[in-house]
């Protein structure tokens, strides 16, 4: 069968978003609000590629995006300068898709899309693609491996909110029952954030308490401004916090289209004193249900990690109920030399050390 392939910068909006309402998994991550994010805070270029039958029928759509200073926002001024001057290349990326309409024809309109993606490489100084397939979908991996990509199995959870009974608390385990009971009694407070002085409270909370692992975290008012501005005001995201005696213990980021509620960040106050995650969650779920949404995807996770800390995100993930959905991470590197030279620059430190302790070790 013939197809109509397109790549644009732009497209309607409202269109897009139409057809992708047709397929019942769509999710913000496909959406042109989500990618002018990066668009409006890194100099990030669009991409939408679409596929039309010779009845002009969109068959599939992918969302793309070209990243170059996005790359570098956490890096020091020394290494953004250098990655401007060696001109390193950019890095394409994609989340939760293609999305394709007709599955007798997926196979044809995913070799089309993929070709359109090459199409961008040759025409880009792109030197990575990573992309994720949905959880709801599954695609022909050989396509994938035809066209040169590498795949890494991962992992979520999904929870069925539709069939979820109305005494919600009796839906889940008894050590969840006792964990929320035992936070009402802690007068914990949970909150939706609703307007801008919450959200930038909310956001802040996220970034300076990830600064406890990860020192190169900065926060940066452009972005989260424009996260506000496109995404947050316009529903397509959701925040949630929780709080004791008006201190942010807990944070739940999530992005919401079609009635598919992704959940794209966790933070925990590093204050033991509570356990709040679990209320936090609970309420999350309350009030997703009662604003008719049809799934929680609780975020991916590597299915076979060997990481302590990562298993136990995994079992609290599984512990409420969802059922466990497996996609892949599709890799495909273009130059290797640049990607290797842009892994140095953004961490010279820590891969000094690694080279210091393998040459340590082949004395």
């Amino acid at each position: 069968m013939d197809f109509i392939t397109q790549i644009d910068l732009n497209v309607d909006k409202k269109s897009w978003m139409d057809n992708l309402k047709r397929i019942g998994s769509s999710t913000t991550y496909q959406i042109p609000s989500w990618l002018e994010i990066y668009k409006n805070s890194f100099n990030s270029i669009p991409l939408y590629i679409t596929v039309k039958n010779l009845n002009h029928e969109v068959v599939g759509q992918l969302a793309c995006i070209i990243h170059n200073d996005y790359v570098w926002r956490h890096s020091n001024t020394v290494s953004k300068f250098l990655s401007k001057k060696l001109n390193l290349g950019c890095i394409l990326n994609w989340s939760y898709g293609p999305i394709i309409h007709e599955k007798y024809d997926k196979n044809l309109i995913l070799y089309e899309i993929l070709a359109a993606v090459d199409e961008i490489i040759s025409k880009n100084n792109i030197i990575l693609v990573q992309g994720s397939s949905s959880p709801f979908d599954k695609f022909n991996l050989n396509i994938f491996e035809n066209f040169g990509y590498l795949e890494k199995k991962w992992s979520t959870y999904v929870l069925d909110l539709t069939k979820l009974d109305s005494d919600l608390l009796s839906n889940f385990n008894k050590k969840i029952r006792y964990d929320v009971k035992q936070a009402k009694k802690m007068n914990l407070q949970f909150e939706v954030v609703s307007d801008k002085k919450q959200y930038v409270e909310f956001a802040k909370f996220a970034v300076t308490t990830k600064n406890f692992t990860d020192k190169s975290r900065k926060w940066n008012p452009i972005f989260y401004d424009n996260y506000w501005n496109l995404a947050s005001k316009s529903g397509s995201h959701q925040g949630f916090l929780v709080r004791h005696e008006n201190e942010i213990i807990g944070t739940i980021d999530t992005l919401n289209f079609n009635g598919n509620v992704v959940q794209t960040g966790v933070v925990n106050s590093p204050k033991r004193e509570f356990n709040a995650g679990t209320f936090l969650t609970f309420k999350t779920i309350e009030w997703l249900t009662q604003h008719k949404q049809n799934i929680f995807d609780f975020g991916g996770a590597n299915p076979n990690t060997t990481n302590e800390k990562e298993k136990q995100i995994d079992f609290y993930k599984s512990k409420w109920g969802g059922i466990k959905k497996e996609y892949y991470i599709y890799s495909k590197v273009i130059d290797s030399t640049k990607l290797n030279l842009i892994s140095f620059m953004k961490t010279p430190t820590r891969i000094t050390k690694k080279i210091l302790k393998k040459s340590i070790s082949m004395k």
